[in-house]
């Protein structure tokens, strides 16, 4: 998907004390000259600052905006839907992050107690592979991924809609770039 965000999102602070706003400028100045920055360091307590970052809705009529959003609007509404996705609270939320450096991807395992768990797969390669996975053990049925047409995607299904993982491995088709959201299936 490309770049659809217009607003540089720049770091701003709307501190009431004037010692650390000072401060804050301070650092950010000195942090800017690490990256050979020219020009003036944007001020965190400017409000111009805060204004220059916010995303503004214009953009929002173009088709590619639409889809974008509907993306975000699925994934705030899964949030809210499934519990292994929404907000963590102490003791209640179990996660597990696998790193795959080599495949480029990251699966993020959450559980809430009583509830079915969630499988996040993030693929970051540039090209289309596959990924072996062992853990989690279980049976997971695709939720949602973000190659459906009415993301902006292709609408090519790379992900099997649903993920037997158990005493054998399971390969799974990895597209360039995706996202895929499974929830556990529970007999």
């Amino acid at each position: 998907m490309e770049e659809l965000a217009t607003a540089l999102i720049q770091y701003f602070t709307d501190h009431g004390d004037p010692t650390l706003a000072e401060a804050v400028r301070k650092g950010r100045r000195a942090e800017f000259t690490l990256f050979a920055w020219e020009g003036e360091v944007p001020d965190p307590q400017d409000p111009a600052t805060f204004e220059r970052s916010r995303v503004h809705p214009e953009p929002q009529t173009q088709a590619e905006h639409v889809q974008l959003l509907r993306w975000y609007h699925r994934l705030i509404d899964l949030r809210k839907s499934v519990p292994a996705l929404g907000s963590a609270q102490t003791g209640l939320h179990v996660h597990h992050v696998r790193v795959g450096e080599t495949k480029q991807v990251l699966l993020l395992h959450r559980r809430v107690l009583r509830t079915p768990a969630t499988l996040v797969i993030l693929g970051f390669n540039r090209e289309q592979s596959s990924i072996t996975v062992q853990k989690p053990i279980g049976t997971w049925e695709l939720m949602t991924e973000a190659v459906d047409v009415e993301f902006g995607g292709s609408g090519l299904k790379h992900f099997p809609p649903t993920v037997v993982i158990g005493l054998k491995e399971q390969s799974i088709p990895l597209p360039a770039y995706s996202v895929a959201i499974y929830l556990e299936s529970i007999p």
